[in-house]
């Protein structure tokens, strides 16, 4: 280490005190602007110390806006069931932000291969968004975002402008407010003074209903193509205005299980590119490289598939993006003994995030064009391979209008026409979101047949299968309406459709029937 490196080593750690150091260290050492806001300052405790609220959250991004605007854009995009508001830090190169619409409406043009045709990226930022605690006893990935957005806009590293002169970071610290809420809450009064390490204590059990789910007690990471709540609906609308070419989504898991990141386990869903499937590895060895020198344990290609396309790292994809889940080790409090007798700190996993979310944007910065060829590829194959053909419905069909809004949700192209007299719906699938459109609508994504047959071989042996999540879905089937795959292409005068559908609560037809369970869990 050079003596200006150990210098700024100094300032690095001086500026920041000794509490901090293990969130930090993982970071490149840098000088800092005397007017970045500290936790210290703005909260009263260092990053790692205490599980922050939505509150908390939101009173440091703020902070982080207001004392950075040429370099930090704070963008409200939905509020929560009990009323909490959901933004993201949008944090960049100051030309960049000067216009950030002007920006958005640049690279929504350049998604469009029928617009843009075969162009180049130029100057123009790869957006990448790190998303986090959808699941609100997930909590780590929160505060790492504020880390992560903090070192981005407060430190003076050539590293780092370098860094944000190719790309964009978009950060959602919290996706799930209402859940969060309820996690802090329930760790913060079942805690003592000091934390309680034994992992069933009161500390780290959370009583029902938890903090994974909503306020409706839904599971968010579930909702992506189904768009059922007002967090979700608001973060797609606002992926689709800053379409990104990386999304990264931040999660924890069982304390015992270390650090996972991509390639993901077997089943992959056969619409994600050959491009897609090389940039995981790549991401994979840059960041076993990063880990294997910070000495964090790590795995990849189990347990977590890439099959369902309604989770916040598999909906990107059908847009062109690379999409990835990090899974981080939960402390489900601020400090957790494990069976090595080891101490997991929450500030440990807090860095781990912050390590793995770094060196994505510093691999994605070194290796721009070929995350802009993948995305831009994507696009042009589903406009190539779906020209003239289309998915159509009867708008007579109880649940056809609703069904066309919520496509239209989706960024689709739906359209209306008069066909034979009365009303049909057209969603073509040579559109750059082409892809995207046969998710949801297919009759079926097949598994892979080399997958499927192990998995039987697993049944007849009585073993458990290795699917992570659920393998069919279908928004006809849900909204009974029958849609047929035709080779068609869109009269010239069709009517776009808007998304707009059900309101909140209205339910379509005459109830008949209804299920009436007890709300207590039943001991088997």
């Amino acid at each position: 280490m050079g003596l200006g490196q150990r210098l700024a080593a100094v300032v690095f750690l001086a500026f920041f005190g000794t509490a901090e150091a293990g969130v930090w260290e993982v970071l490149p050492a840098a000088s800092w602007d005397s007017a970045t806001p500290t936790p210290e300052k703005v909260l009263g405790y260092s990053w790692g110390e205490e599980i922050s609220d939505p509150e908390q959250i939101a009173r440091f991004a703020r902070a982080l806006a207001e004392a950075f605007p040429e370099r930090v854009k704070l963008l409200p995009y939905a509020r929560s069931l009990e009323g909490r508001e959901l933004f993201l830090l949008v944090v960049g190169k100051p030309e960049f932000l000067r216009d950030l619409e002007a920006l958005a409406a640049r690279l929504r043009a350049l998604g469009d291969p029928r617009v843009a045709g075969k162009q180049d990226p130029g100057e123009l930022p790869a957006v990448v968004w790190l998303v986090g605690s959808v699941h609100g006893d997930e909590a780590s990935g929160g505060e790492a975002a504020l880390v992560l957005a903090q070192y981005l806009a407060g430190s003076r590293n050539p590293e780092v402008e370098a860094l944000l002169g190719n790309v964009l970071v978009v950060l959602d610290p919290m996706q799930n407010p209402d859940g969060r809420a309820r996690f802090v809450a329930s760790t913060r009064q079942a805690r003592g003074p000091e934390p309680d390490l034994e992992p069933a204590s009161a500390e780290h059990v959370q009583p029902w209903p938890g903090g994974r789910f909503s306020h409706l007690l839904f599971d968010l990471n579930r909702d992506w193509f189904a768009l059922t709540h007002p967090e979700s609906q608001g973060r797609v609308e606002r992926m689709l205005w800053l379409p990104p070419q990386v999304v990264v989504d931040l999660h924890e898991m069982g304390a015992e299980q270390g650090y996972f990141f991509p390639p993901p386990a077997p089943p992959h869903n056969p619409l994600v590119s050959r491009e897609q499937n090389e940039l995981w590895k790549l991401l994979g060895l840059r960041l076993a490289a990063a880990f294997d020198s910070a000495g964090v344990r790590f795995w990849t290609r189990e347990v977590f598939d890439a099959f369902y396309p309604g989770y916040g790292e598999s909906w990107p994809f059908f847009s062109g993006a690379c999409g990835a889940t990090f899974e981080q080790a939960s402390t489900r409090g601020r400090a957790v003994r494990l069976s090595t007798g080891e101490v997991l700190h929450y500030a440990d996993a807090v860095a781990h995030h912050v390590l793995a979310a770094f060196t994505t944007l510093r691999t994605v910065a070194e290796q721009k064009q070929a995350f802009f060829a993948s995305f831009l590829d994507f696009r042009r194959n589903a406009v190539r391979e779906g020209q003239g053909k289309a998915y159509v419905f009867d708008g007579r069909q109880e649940g056809a209008a609703p069904l066309a809004a919520l496509l239209a949700k989706q960024g689709l192209e739906v359209f209306l026409v008069e066909a034979g007299g009365f009303p049909q719906y057209l969603v073509p699938q040579g559109q750059p979101l082409g892809k995207l459109a046969q998710v949801p609508l297919s009759r079926e994504v097949p598994l892979p047949q080399e997958f499927a047959a192990e998995q039987q071989k697993r049944v007849a042996k009585r073993l458990p299968d290795e699917i992570y999540d659920i393998t069919a879905w279908s928004l006809p089937l849900l909204w009974n309406v029958v849609v047929e795959e035709k080779p068609v292409a869109v009269p010239a005068g069709a009517q776009r459709v808007g998304p707009k559908g059900l309101r909140r609560g209205e339910v379509l037809g005459e109830g008949k029937v209804a299920f009436l369970m007890p709300w207590e869990m039943q001991e088997p």
